[in-house]
């Protein structure tokens, strides 16, 4: 049985860029933002251009060298691994306790059987 897959708006996509760039977004909101962004040409643009105005600005005002758009391509692979890290901790917190049950259930049979 599959999950069903949980969809946003681009309004709601928009709403969060400022979250993102700062790293804000609750993982249920960065893994629906990221998912999106994959999927709708616009909104990726939109990201695109507000993190280049943002980010850039502030590379202008401290006089860095940039590229800016590796640093985008950066933000959002992070966003990616840390979404995907969410998602084996809690496969490995759901089999950790599978194992604990099953140890239980070994124990009260051999206690029962003896």
């Amino acid at each position: 049985m599959h999950k069903k897959e949980k969809t946003v708006t681009c309004s709601q996509v928009a709403k969060w860029i400022p979250g993102f760039m700062k790293n804000e977004l609750k993982i249920e909101e960065l893994e629906l933002f990221l998912n999106h962004i994959q999927k709708c040409r616009a909104c990726e643009e939109e990201l695109s251009i507000q993190y280049l105005v943002t980010v850039g600005l502030d590379s202008l005002e401290s006089s860095n060298n940039f590229d800016l758009q590796s640093e985008l391509e950066t933000a959002l692979e992070m966003a990616h691994k840390k979404v995907r890290m969410h998602h084996f901790m809690i496969q490995a917190v759901f089999s950790l306790i599978l194992l604990a049950a099953f140890g239980l259930l070994v124990t009260l049979v051999l206690f029962l059987l003896f």
